[in-house]
């Protein structure tokens, strides 16, 4: 059997490839089109060795590609080869150790994370609740209980801030509401009283495993939580340059000490600013 016939074989029983009228879904397009271009599509799945597998990673780390990307690649390569070896098509499965990801940045996302978790909400799991969440709570860096309690009299579209209540400080604060939040909220206040709720999860818990599912399913770290959006927030804002005193005001810190923190994590900003001397 060649290697793409296989794929669409492997792909009837896995709804997160493909949809039911067959379109393929991303972040599984992806990987698919990575195999094919790696082995060719004409290839058959039984004359692909452990050998052709390490030529492949190897390959992919000359392009640069991240080990955390390489090894979803082959992850789904393992799927085609798991499926086959159930069918009796090949009586082989060649397999890999995955390669080591780097853990030092672990407690904040990168972009790239954050692109494909709203994608995987959205596109995939259809969480658009989830979807949504995640990018609020990247653009205004607030906790989940203020998230979750967040009603439409706490947002002002005329002036563009989010007030936040009943924080774990014990102080309201205000924010302003980032370009790429502002339709998310035009369309969640449309039509609603000032009490109805912006988030319609159930409850906290229900956020947690929506969350816990995409991350899960992206194959990245478990130490990366819902909180660490909170994180990736500040981090982020260190990486730029933004002096400590206006992440503690995005925050809603009481005290400049709770977000030095990030400040230790700016190497990117540490360097930028010996590089201005």
């Amino acid at each position: 059997m060649k290697l793409i016939d296989a794929i669409n074989l492997a792909a009837e029983t896995r709804p997160t490839w493909r949809t039911p009228k067959g379109v393929w879904i991303a972040p599984a397009n992806s990987l698919r089109d990575h195999v094919i271009r790696l082995f060719g599509g004409n290839k058959q799945i039984k004359k692909i060795t452990k050998g052709d597998l390490a030529a492949a990673r190897t390959k992919l780390l000359l392009e640069k590609y991240k080990p955390a990307t390489i090894n979803r690649i082959l992850s789904f390569m393992n799927s085609v080869f798991t499926e086959m070896l159930d069918l009796e098509i090949i009586d082989k499965h060649p397999k890999l150790k995955k390669l080591q990801e780097n853990n030092q940045r672990k407690g904040f996302f990168t972009q790239e994370d954050i692109d494909q978790m709203v994608h995987a909400a959205k596109d995939i799991f259809q969480y658009n609740e989830l979807a949504d969440a995640i990018l609020f709570s990247l653009y205004t860096g607030c906790r989940r209980a203020n998230l979750l309690g967040l009603e439409v009299r706490d947002i002002d579209l005329i002036n563009d801030t989010i007030e936040f209540r009943d924080t774990k400080n014990g102080e309201n604060y205000s924010t302003d509401i980032h370009p790429n939040l502002r339709d998310i909220l035009v369309t969640r206040c449309d039509g609603e009283g000032p009490n109805y709720k912006i988030f319609d999860f159930t409850n906290g818990d229900q956020l947690l495993r929506q969350f816990k599912k995409v991350r899960d399913y992206l194959e990245m770290d478990k130490k990366l939580v819902y909180h660490s959006l909170r994180h990736t927030t500040g981090t982020w804002l260190a990486e730029r340059g933004v002096p400590v005193q206006n992440i503690a005001k995005v925050l809603g810190h009481k005290t400049l000490e709770m977000s030095m923190r990030y400040t230790h994590l700016s190497d990117k900003a540490r360097k930028s600013a010996i590089d201005s001397l």
